[in-house]
C-alpha cells in the first residue's frame, strides 16, 4: 500500500499548531486512516520530542494517549496561541470607548 504525504515533527518556527494539525488530518484523508487511536498515535509520535514532553507536561497526569485528536488540538494550540488577542482586542475597544467619551465632554 502506497503511503502519501510526509508529517514532520511540529517546528513552531515553520507552522502554527493549527496548520500542523490539519495537515496531518489531510495526510489521514490520504491514507484512509479512520480509527481515532491511529490518528492520536500518528500525532503523538510524529510531532517531535519537544512537542511530545509538551503534550505529557499539559495533560498531566493524564496519558496523552488517552486523549482525542481534538483535545490534543485544543491544549496544545492554547499553549502556542494563548488567549492574549482577546486582552489587546478589548483594550483596544476600551481606548475606543474612551476617546469618545472624552469628545462628548467637548
Amino acid at each position: 500500500m502506497a503511503v502519501y504525504g510526509q508529517l514532520h515533527p511540529f517546528d513552531q518556527n515553520e507552522e502554527d499548531w493549527t496548520s500542523y494539525i490539519e495537515r496531518a488530518k489531510l495526510c489521514f484523508t490520504a491514507n484512509k486512516i479512520e480509527e481515532e487511536a491511529q490518528k492520536r498515535v500518528i500525532i503523538l509520535t510524529c510531532c517531535g520530542p519537544k512537542t511530545y514532553q509538551l503534550i505529557k507536561r499539559i495533560v498531566a497526569p493524564e496519558d496523552p494517549n488517552s486523549l482525542f485528536i481534538d483535545q490534543l488540538e485544543t491544549l496544545v494550540g492554547s499553549h502556542y496561541n494563548p488567549i492574549l488577542p482577546l486582552l489587546r482586542d478589548a483594550y483596544s475597544i476600551r481606548e475606543c470607548v474612551n476617546r469618545a467619551n472624552r469628545l462628548q465632554y467637548l
